[in-house]
């Protein structure tokens, strides 16, 4: 990489091109996920977590209620994306329903 003299580029340029690629960097954390506050929130982020099988046993009614809640109760401490929680929310509404019926 050269060595560029920056006492020769204007001020106001340099704020201008700081300023254009902050805006792209924090587009692209929104489009990824991973928020618009600062970097203090990037420990958080996973960047290849192995796949998991879940296991299905064969309860019904109000244990298996309980256990989707506590799967998607620990999905938002962990801070897991916003569509594995959306999943795990759908998959609590079919455990009452499934516990109802």
């Amino acid at each position: 990489m050269t060595d560029i003299d920056l006492t020769t580029v204007p001020l106001s340029a340099l704020t201008a091109e700081l300023k254009r690629r902050m805006q792209e960097f924090e587009a692209a954390k929104k489009e990824l996920g991973f928020g618009s506050s600062g970097m203090e929130n990037m420990r958080h982020v996973r960047v290849s977590a192995p796949a998991r099988k879940e296991r299905k046993t064969g309860t019904s009614g109000p244990s298996l209620v309980r256990s989707a809640a506590k799967k998607l109760q620990w999905a938002k401490k962990r801070k897991e994306s916003k569509t594995e929680i959306a999943r795990l929310e759908r998959e609590v509404e079919e455990a009452k329903k499934a516990a109802s019926a």
